[in-house]
């Protein structure tokens, strides 16, 4: 209970400071596309809701609603519920505007052969990808035709080249561009054709790569800053060597900005692999989509002058994300955590290989549901399975974490 408290106090402290940060102002773009048919910029201000309610909207219903003039009412109306579709029911602009809507929502378009109580998880991942689509399409993509998309720098700290393979495909497979990746190569382990490696499979796939050779004896904290400090990128998003990303984590984390208006943005840990039990947990928290200082390490996205004016990353050898977090928070910006679909960390058997060293214990709590094996699906994980079974190797083989 006390951890919920302190979640919600966080938020209503965050949402009071919001105004006072975030990026260029995005409401005169929408408020002149909306006679276009894009989505209202308060239709939904704090991301998704899953589909929970028992009932249906249908067409008739959604006319009857105005989410132009009333994006509130609209929201509290649609949210929770389905939109079902009308096949013998021509669309016109206005419909397909109303079904938009109704996605940025949460609120997905469905047909008659869904059946909420079988298919509760299908469920969640629907609405999720429909929400998606509809902010991206309809709000993101205009945003950026006007001025302009921002560059990403993806900071790899790493000091295991047997992973190399694996984070440098899933960075190569991101659907989002431009984009830099600056790998920071920690310690004595790296040769040549590591190096050459890395620039092919990048540069392949039209990515500019910097290399930053880090001396073996410095900490974490230190080895993030040496890569942050060539990053070129208006974004900088940090990556982990050996968990898994799905095709669309970068554009994940800068929709997130997008509509939240934070200083920093990560997804949740909500599915998490655990070597030791050969299961996929999937972890009951507080509500996703709302301002926390609790964000999973490999996923934070910060602005690059957001991140020099906090000072940047403190010279740690661990707990150097909820460092930077505190740092954000304290200096007046603010955190937002997101999803966690997208995203899955892998959680390794060997002692001491995780700088969050919490127990195994923690994720197999009876109240969490699980899966066996190494379930990417269930975290909405796009990826090939060649490239899932290379990180399930990459475990078995013992690899630090």
């Amino acid at each position: 209970m006390r951890g919920r408290r302190r979640e919600r106090l966080s938020n209503l402290w965050s949402r009071r400071v919001r105004g006072r940060v975030g990026r260029l102002p995005r409401h005169q773009v929408i408020d002149r596309l909306s006679s276009s048919g894009a989505i209202p910029d308060r239709i939904s201000p704090y991301g998704w809701e899953v589909a929970r309610r028992q009932g249906v909207l249908g067409l008739s219903d959604l006319r009857r609603l105005d989410p132009l003039a009333q994006p509130d009412r609209f929201r509290r109306v649609v949210q929770g519920y389905r939109v079902l579709g009308e096949s013998s029911c021509p669309l016109d602009s206005h419909d397909e505007l109303l079904i938009r809507c109704a996605q940025a929502c949460g609120t997905p378009l469905v047909n008659d052969t869904w059946s909420f109580e079988s298919h509760s998880e299908e469920w969640q991942q629907e609405a999720y990808r429909q929400w998606s689509t509809a902010i991206d399409n309809y709000r993101l993509e205009p945003y950026w035709n006007t001025f302009g998309r921002p560059s990403v720098s993806v900071v790899v700290a790493t000091c295991r080249p047997d992973n190399l393979e694996l984070w440098t495909a899933l960075v190569a497979s991101q659907t989002y561009r431009p984009l830099q990746v600056v790998a920071a190569l920690h310690g004595n382990s790296w040769s040549a054709t590591h190096c050459d490696r890395l620039r092919a499979v990048l540069g392949s796939a039209g990515i500019d790569v910097v290399i930053v050779t880090v001396d073996e004896s410095a900490v974490l904290g230190e080895v993030l800053q040496a890569g942050c400090d060539r990053a070129d990128g208006d974004v900088i998003v940090k990556w982990d060597d050996d968990d898994l990303y799905s095709t669309g984590h970068v554009v994940d984390l800068l929709r997130a900005r997008h509509y939240s208006g934070a200083t920093l943005v990560g997804k949740a840990c909500d599915f998490v692999y655990v070597q030791n039990a050969d299961t996929t947990v999937r972890r009951i928290q507080t509500p996703r989509e709302l301002f926390s200082p609790t964000l999973a390490g490999g996923t934070l996205a910060i602005g690059r002058h957001d991140l020099r004016s906090v000072g940047g990353w403190d010279a740690l050898r661990r707990d150097e994300d909820m460092a930077l977090i505190d740092k954000v928070r304290r200096q007046g910006g603010t955190s937002y955590r997101t999803v966690g679909y997208g995203y899955l960390m892998i959680r390794c058997s060997r002692p001491g290989a995780h700088t969050w060293s919490a127990d195994d214990s923690v994720f197999l709590s009876a109240r969490n549901p699980r899966r066996p094996g190494l379930d990417a699906s269930w975290a909405m994980i796009d990826q090939p399975a060649d490239v899932i079974a290379r990180a399930v190797r990459d475990v078995d083989d013992g690899l630090r974490n």
